[in-house]
């Protein structure tokens, strides 16, 4: 199945590509956070410090010096999902990856991790779609069932704005930082449709 949305991912800068992925985390965050409420496991906040500090290091704020200790501590609340019963670990594991990746870019660029961001943040939806029933993997047109899930399509609309919106600023500021984050927070919905409580 498609699980990739079509960008011009190599065009972006270094920044760029910090913001690209701390946004595809941040559109994950619920799922996280609806895990932990749940299962009673992980602590979300360590999340949200970390793409809270990734955003400022987009943004120019600040540098990546001790994002291996952030490393450390999502390393630490990262599920694994065969020591649980509920789905829920596996977007919570996807939405970890993500945070992974996008501190490990800020550390060092690499293009590779924007492409693999953006194509796990779709293989969760997929996953999630394909759990619920929304889709069926096994029948032919799954493809076809798939492009034409609202989910999938405001996921890929998502990405490519994303995308646009970052090479249209040749340096960043403030203000883009700012309408960043509130496209990648979604009101607090995130791309698997799912909303849970900020801590």
């Amino acid at each position: 199945m498609p699980t990739t949305a079509p960008m011009p991912l190599a065009q972006l800068k270094h920044w760029q590509q910090i913001a690209f992925i701390t946004a595809l985390a941040e559109r994950s965050l619920p799922n996280y956070r609806l895990f932990s409420e749940l299962c009673q496991s992980g602590d979300a906040s360590v999340l949200r410090q970390n793409l809270n500090l990734l955003w400022d290091c987009a943004g120019g704020l600040q540098g990546a010096k001790n994002f291996d200790k952030q490393l450390d501590l999502l390393e630490e609340n990262t599920p694994d999902p065969a020591r649980f019963d509920s789905y829920g670990a596996r977007p919570a594991l996807d939405c970890c990856v993500l945070v992974n990746a996008a501190l490990s870019c800020a550390m060092k660029s690499n293009l590779d991790d924007c492409q693999s961001a953006s194509t796990l943040s779709l293989a969760t939806l997929t996953d999630f779609l394909e759990f619920s029933g929304a889709i069926d993997g096994a029948d032919p047109d799954c493809d076809a069932q798939l492009q034409a899930h609202p989910l999938h399509q405001q996921e890929v609309a998502f990405q490519q704005a994303l995308c646009k919106r970052l090479l249209q600023s040749p340096n960043p500021n403030k203000q883009l930082i700012q309408d960043l984050r509130t496209l990648a927070a979604n009101e607090g919905v995130s791309q698997l449709g799912i909303s849970a409580e900020a801590d």
